[in-house]
């Protein structure tokens, strides 16, 4: 008898088979930021997030393997603090396992803050400054600990997704934020709506101990200069709205998908238009199309419809010619 079990056991463990690899997604947005001037906050994240979670779910990936972290936003498992940031980013890496599709998602502010007297030679930028993404509860800079309040340093961001390459999984991450200070202007498409998600260092109180480039970026591009970001996860495939010196924008865009968009707020917008990060529509309306993406293809289709605009200059780094396959049992 105990012959018996121990062979139906080693059947049954047999054909349990390893665990099929699946899609998960992380999805951040932050638009409120109630310690920053009303001119400072942003209309575009709270539609971002439903935006692109209707996307991953029409590109296959099931609704239950998206986590929303968004304020003003249905379904978001509370604001995007932090530390809230910070802890879903971690319960994601333990969540992962070798072979899952992993995208997180960033829609919000990027500024910049001189980098710590003691930063790792390989960690250096060459200008000094380290950029940021303001979470929900941003603050201003602390001069005790030599940092933006609340601010979530390149780094950080980066020790995150290593977390998540760490367990074998394939990463994809998208940053729809500036990465620059206050050297970028805007070109506005009149209807003053268009707004740059960017907060000057010096609004947050951040010393300038460091050198900041001048150069506006214009019809000639930008200089090519590389957010500390992209150096910080190496083999991961990275999209980023813009280079280190230029803004990234929202503004007035028709209705991406029918449903779950928030109330809108501040000035009035016609019926079929709501605001939308315009690197992070470009991605959702391409990720849409039907057939399986190729993430060098889907590169390709968002630098083209900015080749009619005179900046920013959207960035994409990684082994861009995998297949995005977000469905059950992903190869």
């Amino acid at each position: 008898m105990k012959l018996r079990a121990l062979a139906l056991l080693t059947t049954a463990l047999l054909c349990i088979g390893p665990a099929q690899a699946e899609a998960l997604a992380l999805l951040i947005g932050v638009s409120g930021y109630p310690q920053l001037p009303e001119s400072r906050r942003l209309r575009g994240p709270r539609n971002d997030v439903p935006m692109m979670q209707e996307a991953l779910q029409r590109a296959g990936m099931p609704l239950a393997n998206i986590r929303l972290l968004a304020d003003g936003v249905a379904g978001s498992q509370g604001l995007p603090t932090r530390a809230a940031i910070l802890n879903d980013l971690a319960q994601l890496a333990a969540d992962s396992r070798a072979g899952d599709w992993v995208v997180v998602y960033f829609s919000g502010h990027g500024s910049q803050q001189p980098q710590p007297a003691d930063t790792p030679a390989a960690l250096r930028e060459a200008d000094g400054l380290d950029e940021i993404f303001l979470p929900y509860d941003i603050g201003r800079w602390d001069g005790r600990l030599g940092r933006v309040a609340g601010a979530l340093v390149d780094d950080d961001i980066g020790a995150a997704l290593r977390a998540v390459q760490a367990r074998g999984a394939r990463l994809w991450a998208i940053f729809d934020t500036c990465h620059a200070g206050d050297m970028a202007k805007s070109w506005g498409s009149g209807d003053g709506l268009r707004r740059e998600r960017n907060v000057p260092a010096s609004e947050l109180g951040a010393p300038q101990s460091a050198p900041v480039a001048t150069t506006q970026p214009g019809p000639t591009k930008a200089s090519g200069r590389k957010p500390a970001l992209r150096q910080a996860v190496p083999g991961a495939v990275i999209f980023y709205a813009s280079q280190a010196d230029e803004p990234a924008a929202e503004e007035a865009l028709p209705l991406a998908f029918a449903t779950r968009h928030a109330k809108p707020a501040g000035p009035a917008l016609p019926p079929d238009r709501q605001v939308y990060g315009y690197f992070s529509y470009l991605i959702a309306q391409e990720l849409t199309l039907p057939g399986g993406q190729n993430l060098a293809t889907l590169a390709q289709r968002v630098s083209e419809r900015y080749r009619s605009r005179p900046f920013p200059t959207p960035g994409f780094e990684g082994e861009l010619r995998q297949e995005l396959r977000f469905g059950s049992g992903v190869p």
